[in-house]
C-alpha cells in the first residue's frame, strides 16, 4: 500500500531537485508511454495549459511513488482503455466529484492515494491553480484510472 509519507517524500524530492521530476517523466515515457498517451492524451485539449501541467505533475508523483515501492505491471492498450472506460462510466453516471472520490476511497485499499487525489484537485479556497469543474472531473478520471492501472490490478 502506498502511504501519505511516501507521497510526501516524493513531493519533497520533486521540490528539492527538479531533475528528479525530469527523471520520473523519462522513466514514465520509456516504460509506460502508452499509459500517459491514453489517459492524459485523450482529454488534453479539454484542459487549460495550467490544468494539464498540474495533472501531469500529479501523474508523475503517483507514478514515481508507486514505481519506487512496488513492481509495476505490464500494461497493454486494451487493458488501459478498459480501465479508463469503466472510470468514465462511473463518473458520468454520478456526475459529482465528492460521490465519485468517496466511491474510489471506499472500494480500494489504496486510500492514501485517493486522498492525495482528493486533496490535490478537490474544491478548495487555497489552491495555487484554478481548476475548472470540467478540469477537475477530467483530472479525477485520469488520476483514478492511473491508480487503478498501476496498483489495483497487481
Amino acid at each position: 500500500m502506498i502511504t501519505h509519507d511516501q507521497l510526501d517524500q516524493t513531493i519533497a524530492n520533486f521540490e528539492h531537485d527538479p531533475k528528479i521530476v525530469d527523471a520520473a517523466f523519462e522513466a514514465l515515457e520509456n516504460s509506460h508511454q502508452i499509459l500517459i498517451d491514453i489517459l492524459a492524451g485523450t482529454h488534453a485539449s479539454l484542459l487549460t495549459d495550467d490544468e494539464m501541467d498540474y495533472c501531469l505533475f500529479l501523474f508523475a508523483i503517483i507514478y514515481h511513488t508507486v514505481s519506487k515501492y512496488r513492481a509495476l505491471p505490464e500494461l497493454d492498450e486494451a487493458f488501459i482503455v478498459k480501465v479508463e472506460e469503466s472510470v468514465w462510466e462511473f463518473i458520468n453516471d454520478h456526475k459529482d466529484f465528492e460521490t465519485c472520490i468517496d466511491h474510489y476511497l471506499n472500494q480500494s485499499e489504496e486510500k492514501d492515494l485517493y486522498e492525495f487525489i482528493e486533496l490535490s484537485i478537490g474544491p478548495s479556497d487555497d489552491q495555487d491553480i484554478a481548476i475548472s469543474y470540467t478540469g477537475r472531473i477530467i483530472m479525477l478520471a485520469i488520476l483514478v484510472a492511473e491508480v487503478k492501472c498501476l496498483l489495483e490490478t497487481n
